[in-house]
């Protein structure tokens, strides 16, 4: 199913930007000429506004998740989770279900322009937990959570560059603890992620590494000491991820997961495996497709 849509915005994460795009116009303002040697003094016209071409825009798609089953080994289903989503892939209701296709929670998203007040209830209607969404131009700004009583949980704040790339996210707890993490870019490409506490101590750190054309390759964690924790690879078959393996600072096993994808890269299913390449849990996929207008590069 594929939807067109001439402004944008969009919930994973995990997963995608939005912008909106103003054409601008450059002007140059007339040079008055110096006054002539007489009685009437001569003025030069002003030279007329030249606009700046508009840009070239094109269709671009997008996909968002619409549906997650997932499943022990044996094939037995434990889980499935629905997403109803509106024209422009906003999340309407997200419904969780047990293995027996009994609704355990439903949760609400009602929009009103750029922000969202979501309500998550139990199947027979009773309020379980509260929250809103302040969203700009496609991006998440700001998402606060809160109980069933409307106490405030959490608060979570993002901050992004003029690109729209997130650089900032921070988040506070009701007890007023607060974890900052910060997104270094060297480009296009997300090459480092520092995770802070309160004090502006490094607590964590994530280092990425990529090929020439930009695939990730590694991202390597790193504690308080400076100590490789954790190192994942990604494995690629034309251009889309298939594998990525999980290992300790030492180089032992920790994980893997494997993908199967559709012709656009979106994962169909993925097939979690612990270290020792024992299947524990798989999930199958379900994606709405959608196109947005962005000036062609």
């Amino acid at each position: 199913m594929k939807k067109c849509v001439t402004a944008s915005t969009i919930l994973l994460a995990g997963l995608l930007t939005a912008g909106t795009f103003l054409a601008g116009c450059a002007s140059s303002k007339g040079v008055q000429s110096a006054p002539a040697e007489g009685p009437v003094a001569a003025q030069a016209a002003p030279a007329a506004e030249v606009p700046a071409p508009a840009p070239v825009l094109v269709d671009v798609p997008y996909w968002v998740l619409n549906r997650v089953e997932t499943a022990y080994p044996d094939g037995v289903v434990s889980g499935v989770e629905t997403f109803d989503l509106d024209a422009s892939g906003r999340v309407l209701k997200n419904v969780s279900f047990d293995g027996k296709g009994n609704a355990v929670s439903v949760k609400t998203w009602s929009w009103d322009g750029d922000t969202a007040a979501m309500v998550t209830a139990d199947p027979e209607g009773s309020v379980i937990a509260k929250g809103r969404q302040r969203w700009s131009q496609g991006l998440l700004m700001e998402e606060v959570r809160l109980n069933a009583k409307d106490e405030v949980q959490s608060t979570e704040s993002y901050r992004y560059d003029a690109e729209g790339r997130k650089i900032g996210w921070s988040v506070q707890t009701a007890k007023g603890n607060t974890i900052t993490t910060e997104y270094g870019w060297e480009g296009s490409r997300l090459a480092s992620i520092l995770v802070k506490d309160a004090t502006g101590a490094v607590i964590k750190r994530y280092t990425r590494s990529y090929d020439g054309s930009g695939l990730l390759l590694s991202e390597s964690e790193w504690d308080e000491k400076g100590t490789l924790t954790r190192k994942i690879a990604y494995v690629y078959e034309g251009g889309f991820l298939v594998r990525e393996e999980a290992r300790n600072g030492s180089g032992g096993m920790l994980s893997s997961a494997e993908y199967v994808n559709d012709e656009w890269g979106n994962p169909l299913s993925v097939a979690y495996k612990d270290r020792t390449g024992r299947i524990i849990e798989t999930k199958k996929q379900g994606w709405t497709g959608y196109t947005r207008l962005e000036p062609q590069k």
